[in-house]
């Protein structure tokens, strides 16, 4: 009986000292990664508000928020869904005359002038200075597209 015990006793601990190195780990990498922000996205009327990173930085991904997939025409992505790196959930109540302030590296204002939802497998139109893009929630084969161009 003794023995059982200490064996639980042996995987509680365990257990709280692989969260405890698990949560100090995560506090790190957020800090590393709000460290090295680089400019932001922000839609008031989506109340949103992102770090953008460099181009080249390992945390301009996709799997941490946003990406900046392309820099001339700026074009910016990030998921839509339940993920906790889904930041564009919202981005479909975005509508033509909305402004978008991004900060990549200078502050640009930029206004909604096109919305339309395309094809995963259709390739993207860079016809204007800003480009949001994310997948759709209610049909996932298709994306949504948000284009602004610079006031």
């Amino acid at each position: 009986m003794k023995i059982k015990y200490i064996y639980l006793l042996g995987i509680l601990l365990t257990l709280i000292y692989v969260w405890f190195n698990f949560k100090v780990a995560v506090e790190e990498e957020v800090k590393a990664i709000s460290n090295s922000c680089y400019g932001y996205l922000n839609i008031d009327k989506i109340h949103l508000r992102k770090c953008l990173y460099e181009f080249t930085d390992k945390y301009n991904s996709l799997d941490v928020g946003l990406e900046v997939y392309y820099l001339n025409p700026l074009v910016i992505l990030s998921h839509s869904g339940p993920t906790r790196n889904s930041y564009f959930n919202d981005l479909a109540s975005v509508e033509i005359g909305d402004v978008i302030e991004v900060k990549y590296p200078d502050i640009k204002k930029y206004e909604v002038v096109n919305i339309y939802r395309k094809e995963k497998v259709d390739k993207l139109k860079l016809r204007y200075d800003l480009i949001l893009v994310t997948c759709d929630l209610i049909n996932r084969s298709k994306q949504i597209v948000v284009e602004a161009v610079k006031l």
